[in-house]
């Protein structure tokens, strides 16, 4: 509404000085200036808007693309396809879509493809591409923080297992999305090691975090304290 209202608003004085202009040099100079101004407007109105169909095309696609490629991913899941397909759809729906807003997505599932083919260093470096190129405000971010972090403790490797211990610890200190599986991993991970005093102190801090949330917990947070407190009651 406000473009037009500025576009009706431009043509009227154009007019009018275009008028004068016949009559006075001055003002016909300036009118072509005017003009000139109104011609750039237009162009830059008429830019933007071919910006956001552009925009809106481009999303529209990588969505469709995603969906097909979840679809592979899924067979592959429930035994009917190959990771290796599955790898090759999501590196070529990338390719395709690397200015779109989805891209980081189709390299977070090439990674699940990759560590299911046991090519963990790929898989690492894939995902730790994947959230460089993702916001860190993204709604998914701080969970797939997490799973590389738990990506790394899985490695065969003792300084890439206490990266992800470092990273693990970092995000529990962080309130967002990723701070209750950090919790649990954290806790888990020191569960494994017997280490029952250090596994308490993170199990504990999850299951606080419900009455903190007041009920309000995502689903995913939810899994999480519930799963704490079970293990709480075999520690106690």
């Amino acid at each position: 509404m406000i473009f037009h209202d500025m576009y009706v608003a431009l043509k009227t004085v154009i007019r009018e000085l275009l008028a004068k202009g016949a009559k006075n040099k001055k003002a016909g100079k300036l009118a072509k200036e005017v003009l000139i101004i109104a011609v750039l407007f237009g162009v830059g109105f008429g830019g933007f808007k071919l910006y956001k169909y552009y925009i809106h095309n481009r999303e529209t696609t990588a969505q469709k693309v995603l969906s097909e490629c979840l679809e592979e991913y899924e067979r592959a899941a429930g035994g009917m396809g190959s990771w290796s397909d599955v790898q090759m759809a999501f590196e070529m729906g990338y390719e395709q879509n690397s200015g779109s807003t989805l891209a980081p997505y189709f390299l977070a599932y090439k990674a699940d493809a990759l560590y299911e083919q046991d090519k963990k260093n790929e898989a690492l470096e894939t995902l730790e591409q994947a959230l460089k190129n993702m916001s860190p405000k993204a709604e998914l971010y701080g969970l797939y923080n997490v799973k590389l972090a738990v990506m790394k403790l899985d490695h065969e490797t003792d300084i890439v297992k206490q990266e992800g211990l470092k990273l693990l610890e970092e995000i529990a200190k962080k309130d967002d999305a990723g701070k209750a599986g950090a919790l649990y991993y954290l806790g888990m991970y020191y569960w494994d090691k017997n280490d029952a005093e250090k596994a308490k102190e993170y199990l504990t801090q999850l299951a606080a975090m419900e009455i903190k949330q007041e009920g309000k917990i995502p689903a995913t947070k939810s899994q999480y304290v519930v799963a704490a407190k079970e293990k709480l009651e075999q520690l106690n």
